[in-house]
């Protein structure tokens, strides 16, 4: 999609205010205490962490439903067709309303949809206190013997999820001119698309399905501490002062291939 280097506004709001890795599938099942593992090339599927552990885990309590007020309606600057449609497709096929990619595809790609523009509607974020996580991860070890395990590989801990039930789309043509599809939508009549469609004018149309499907997560890289024999959350090279604080350091969010990778995070 795009590098983190962005100067996006929704998408710098996702980077710098909540350290968030964008999904490029949305899931519907994404939950605080995924497991992320990478290899250097590849991220696998991910699994609760507390499979991963030689002991079993007592997460913290997990808030959830944060609203994300400050997110709901921002949009990005416009995107390539071809990528904003592959957004607005994944989405689609997560609601259950995969009937309706072709039928949206087709209909742009008549009319000239050169870029598009994306928004979320009703964000909500679900989250633990990754100081109180990385206190309890203090007690444990890797379990080695898990399949997974691999020696020189990162492991990435997922502290929070954001999520959607909505995703608003501008289209726009040449000139940046709007582009509406209301009635090739009207023409879809009959089918179950398992999404409400609403044309709000100028090019915008919001899908909404029954399910809040997670868009993105914040990770923490677990490292082990050989020294205590125990995990920790990666720490930043330089000291964070926080609130007046002495200025110990703190663990922050980590992105996987570092902050001038991807914005997407594809999983295997």
């Amino acid at each position: 999609m795009c590098k983190r280097t962005t100067n996006d506004p929704l998408l710098r709001l996702f980077l710098d205010k909540y350290g968030l890795h964008m999904l490029s599938v949305p899931r519907e099942n994404a939950k605080v205490g995924d497991l992320y593992v990478f290899d250097g090339k590849r991220v696998s599927t991910p699994g609760q962490v507390k499979y991963f552990l030689d002991t079993p885990l007592t997460m913290p309590k997990t808030f959830i439903g944060e609203n994300m007020a400050d997110v709901v309606g921002q949009l990005t600057h416009g995107i390539s067709f071809k990528v904003g449609v592959s957004l607005l497709e994944g989405f689609l096929v997560a609601m259950g309303a995969g009937g309706l990619v072709g039928k949206l595809r087709t209909g742009y790609e008549t009319k000239g949809v050169k870029t598009m523009k994306f928004c979320f509607e009703h964000a909500t974020r679900d989250y633990v206190d990754a100081m109180q996580l990385g206190s309890k991860l203090s007690r444990h070890k890797l379990k080695e013997e898990n399949a997974l395990y691999r020696e020189g590989s990162q492991y990435y801990l997922v502290t929070a999820v954001a999520r959607s039930s909505a995703i608003s789309i501008n289209a726009e043509g040449d000139n940046s001119q709007a582009v509406d599809l209301e009635a090739e939508l009207f023409k879809v009549g009959g089918v179950d698309l398992g999404v409400s469609v609403s044309n709000s004018g100028k090019g915008k149309l919001t899908f909404e399905g029954k399910k809040s499907l997670a868009f993105g997560v914040e990770l923490y890289e677990l490292m082990y501490d050989s020294k205590r024999g125990a995990l920790r959350l990666l720490l930043p090279p330089g000291l964070i002062k926080v609130q007046g604080d002495s200025g110990a350091p703190i663990a922050t969010p980590a992105f996987i291939g570092g902050r001038d990778g991807e914005v997407l995070l594809d999983v295997e």
